[in-house]
């Protein structure tokens, strides 16, 4: 269950509880408050201001009852989808991370300010843990000449077709690896899109209020290299 498919479940359950309070006053206004005063005046008999307040409370019982069994039903729906989507969401967070960490692709995610935020496992291609680059700037994966041409593009604010795809770029391998030695950096395709808090159709928008996050880059290693994938 999503979160859209959710808030249609809720509003119809809402609409549902409404008729059911309308329905339990409309019985009680013009059937059921009558009867219920008259029996029990026939047990306790009351008159004048005693009779008004019995009435106000037995209305205000009703009253109560009413709300109480919409808002149980509505608790129980609740809570059932609450679990629901708790379930799914960490089923969808597991197929993540298997994914995450068995794609040979390198899936990476910088702030504004060029760090990055999350490095895909993929970065053992590099010689690196994953946790040993996330919090570094990019463009210690640079080299200087290369700096000025690639980081704007691993760091582009753009989306759909004006974001950057098919870019060539070369990352240098970690320097405390063996692959230093011998495979000092390794070219990469590179496709990176910026994340915004808001819908594309916002983003697109000009002159409307949006919150750049960051940006998220796939990259593809050019060339066999069988003994690196291993």
């Amino acid at each position: 269950m999503d979160l859209h498919s959710f808030k249609k479940k809720l509003y119809g359950q809402v609409v549902i509880l409404v008729i059911i309070f309308l329905v339990l006053s409309i019985a009680w206004e013009f059937s059921l408050k009558d009867q219920a005063i008259s029996q029990l005046i026939k047990q306790i008999p009351l008159q004048g201001d005693d009779l008004r307040w019995l009435g106000i409370f037995i209305s205000v019982l009703w009253v109560l009852l009413a709300v109480a069994i919409p808002a149980a039903r509505l608790t129980r729906f609740a809570e059932k989808s609450i679990d629901k989507l708790s379930r799914e969401h960490g089923q969808a967070e597991r197929r993540y991370k298997k994914i995450m960490e068995s794609t040979n692709d390198l899936i990476f995610q910088v702030n504004p300010d060029g760090y990055i935020d999350f490095m895909s496992s993929a970065s053992r291609l590099l010689g690196y843990q994953n946790s040993e680059l996330t919090g570094k700037h990019i463009d210690m994966l640079l080299s200087l000449e290369d700096r000025p041409l690639v980081i704007p593009r691993l760091t582009t604010k753009r989306i759909g077709h004006r974001a950057t795809y098919n870019f060539s770029a070369r990352f240098l391998t970690s320097p405390k690896s063996v692959l230093s030695s011998t495979i000092p950096s390794l070219e990469f395709i590179f496709d990176a899109c910026g994340l915004w808090e808001e819908p594309d159709k916002v983003v697109l928008t000009k002159g409307t209020e949006k919150t750049f996050v960051g940006t998220l880059c796939v990259a593809r290693l050019i060339g066999d290299h069988t003994e690196l994938r291993m």
